[in-house]
């Protein structure tokens, strides 16, 4: 969460945001999602025994504050996509919800764990909203058109 921000206040600075986002879009979108939307541990209830040595207890003030930390970085979240190039949030938004979906691990040939489905949702509802915008369809076509380019020529030259 300190990275994150870290890096968000470093993205204010004029010069270095073109360096982030150039370099780190998907990166920071990822984080970002995680942070903002990830599901949080359900607070203990009173009563219950909050004693064992090593293990986390969610409080009920804890997780006010870590909701709250969520709400700021969905903002922030929204903030970016609204200011990036729309075929490039569209590519980043499939990514990453489609992680781990057809990679492979190195040991064994043993597929990588799916996407779990709060990731999948969330990317789909920020997907939607890409496309509601203004030049949305014509945005992720402009996507699709410059992958099928990147694949012809690809196959050309192998």
């Amino acid at each position: 969460m300190a990275t994150t921000t870290c890096i968000l206040s470093f993205m204010e600075e004029k010069y270095l945001s073109g360096l982030f986002l150039t370099k780190h879009l998907g990166d920071i979108m990822a984080a970002l999602i995680q942070l903002g939307h990830a599901p949080l541990k359900k607070p203990q209830k009173d009563g219950e025994d909050t004693t064992a040595p090593g293990k986390f207890v969610m409080t009920r003030e804890k997780y006010d504050r870590l909701t709250e930390q969520q709400g700021l970085f969905r903002q922030r979240l929204s903030s970016l996509l609204d200011r990036v190039y729309q075929p490039m949030a569209v590519k980043y938004l499939l990514v990453i919800q489609s992680s781990g979906a057809s990679s492979k691990s190195k040991s064994a040939n043993a597929p990588s764990p799916a996407a779990p489905r709060w990731l999948k949702a969330v990317c789909g509802e920020l997907l939607s909203d890409r496309l509601l915008k203004k030049s949305g369809v014509r945005n992720v076509m402009r996507y699709e058109n410059a992958l099928s380019r990147v694949c012809l020529f690809l196959r050309d030259i192998l």
